[in-house]
């Protein structure tokens, strides 16, 4: 699922850079998502933090609905094997989830771990409070205001689950 098409309520928008500004309602051209399967996704992604007791405290910040994933792969070493020490970890963030504007993706190669730490590097624990920095710094930059919306508050990835999506 490309998020940049879900975080647009299902039309194509081209990536922009931060310090260009420009109207999204204007570049909503081709729909090649219904509106409703959006927001479904998209309450899947903001339900990744604010239900999730691992990733969802790493990324939260009061006052501000945000949505996400994680992602880990391992690498892979010249042999075409995979190393068992040696990953990508990424973590994607879409604010303000209840009218996305901003999308923040991280991804670092082979993270290293703390020599006192027996923690495995994920997207949750490398990615996640890296892009909640970033988000934080952008809400600073860009004085935005708060934005809770109920509707998402209320994120339960059971009552989103209906028969037009998946099977239970």
């Amino acid at each position: 699922m490309d998020i940049n098409l879900t975080g647009s309520i299902g039309s194509l928008v081209g990536p922009a850079v931060m310090s260009i500004f420009l109207d999204i309602s204007k570049l909503k051209k081709n729909i090649l998502l219904k509106s409703d399967s959006s927001e479904y996704f998209l309450s899947l992604l903001n339900a990744v933090i604010v239900k999730t007791e691992f990733t969802g405290p790493r990324v939260k910040i009061d006052g501000y609905n945000i949505g996400g994933k994680t992602g880990t792969s391992e690498l892979i070493d010249p042999e075409g094997k995979y190393y068992k020490d040696r990953n990508m970890t990424s973590f994607i963030g879409v604010f303000p989830i209840n009218n996305p504007r901003y999308i923040v993706y991280t991804a670092i190669e082979y993270p290293k771990r703390p020599d006192d730490s027996k923690q495995r590097m994920t997207g949750a624990v490398v990615n996640a409070p890296l892009v909640k920095k970033i988000i934080f710094e952008m809400i600073k930059i860009l004085n935005l205001p708060s934005n809770i919306d109920n509707k998402f508050l209320k994120a339960d990835i059971k009552e989103f689950y209906r028969l037009d999506y998946a099977f239970l």
